[in-house]
């Protein structure tokens, strides 16, 4: 699959749904996804909403990278994803997320920040990196995380920002 590189001058809204993603289901890698703004909201509204990259479970391909920078705030919510997983032979990809604040919160969802080996894969889940030059909140099921539920391995999970608040 090819790579995705959305840019937007100003504010960008995934809501209810949406989805900017590259993903394999066959021999190929998945792409790189690389979202710009200056704010981000990526709002499931109680549906998986997703930045992500992806391989399948019947590729032999890996994910792509997923790089997400919002120079003012980011906001994970409510059954939204930013992230890099496997569910084939190949490796997930790393996941880098930028913003000045970010405000990870599941409102009783899961939603936040990921990169994840899945059962019957045999690949790694990938590195994660977080930098909020502010704040940074995990709210009510927001999670930031590497995980493996096959043979492979989890990633390293590296997390910077002035402020953490964890609830």
């Amino acid at each position: 699959a090819g790579n995705v590189e959305l840019t937007v001058s100003q504010n960008l809204s995934l809501i209810n749904g949406g989805h900017v993603l590259s993903d394999t289901f066959a021999t190929g890698d998945a792409g790189m996804v690389k979202v710009n703004a200056n704010d981000i909201t990526v709002d499931g509204q109680g549906v998986v909403t997703l930045i992500s990259s992806n391989a399948g479970s019947n590729s032999s391909g890996k994910a792509g990278s997923v790089e997400v920078t919002a120079r003012e705030n980011l906001w994970v919510l409510n059954g939204g994803w930013i992230e890099s997983n496997t569910s084939a032979t190949g490796d997930a990809g790393t996941v880098k997320v930028r913003a000045t604040t970010i405000t990870l919160d599941g409102k009783g969802n899961d939603a936040g920040i990921s990169s994840s080996a899945f059962s019957g894969s045999s690949g790694n889940a990938g590195n994660v990196d977080v930098t909020a030059a502010r704040e940074l909140k995990i709210l009510d099921r927001g999670m930031i995380d590497s995980v493996t539920l096959a043979a492979g391995n989890a990633g390293t999970i590296k997390v910077s920002a002035d402020d953490i608040t964890l609830d």
